[in-house]
């Protein structure tokens, strides 16, 4: 994190401890829930790793999980918002490591919804979802590979539940409850 400029992500009050607005309808998450994001990730996100960020919003965490995932890894940032694609877009542009990684198609932007990952770059060691749905996509499970993980927040605007859920062998997963939570819903 200290080395992805917050400010090119967070048009105001970047480094202020709570969710601030990006546009388009959408928030960037408070830092201290982006750092304990990545630190729930950082054992699969390291140089080469496959990593999908769905619901991108302005990019920064994406950004995180590119720089780690680095030269020989591939990074997808999803959002439904062709706004916030085109907003994420121009705040990478503005890290040379970021634009170097995008002009060699190793971290690659995508308008599309989310929900339904992003098959052409999986199977994927990490799945971050930044907002909330009443459970966690099908789709995105079936894009873990074995030993990958997949964190987001589950549950409706009365109650939400960080969860990590991470694939075995055989298919099957293991659902940890992490902490309760207050995000947007994945739209």
């Amino acid at each position: 994190m200290a080395s992805v400029v917050r400010g090119h992500f967070s048009p105001n009050n970047p480094y202020l401890d709570k969710p601030q607005q990006v546009g388009h309808g959408a928030t960037i998450s408070a830092p201290h829930m982006h750092g304990a994001t990545l630190e729930l990730m950082v054992d699969r996100l390291q140089e080469g790793a496959r990593c999908l960020d769905v619901g991108m919003g302005s990019g920064y965490l994406t950004a995180c999980m590119a720089i780690m995932a680095g030269r020989t890894g591939y990074t997808v940032g999803i959002d439904i918002v062709e706004g916030l694609v085109k907003f994420a877009e121009a705040n990478m542009k503005k890290d040379p490591r970021l634009r170097e990684l995008m002009d060699t198609n190793h971290l690659v932007l995508v308008c599309a919804d989310g929900k339904d990952g992003h098959e052409a770059l999986g199977p994927y060691d990490v799945i971050h979802v930044g907002g909330a749905a009443p459970e966690v996509p099908s789709a995105l499970t079936k894009q873990l590979k074995v030993g990958g993980c997949l964190v987001m927040p589950v549950g409706t605007e009365e109650g939400q539940t960080l969860k990590v859920v991470e694939k075995q062998n055989g298919g099957t997963f293991t659902v940890r409850n992490v902490l309760g939570v207050i995000y947007q819903q994945l739209k």
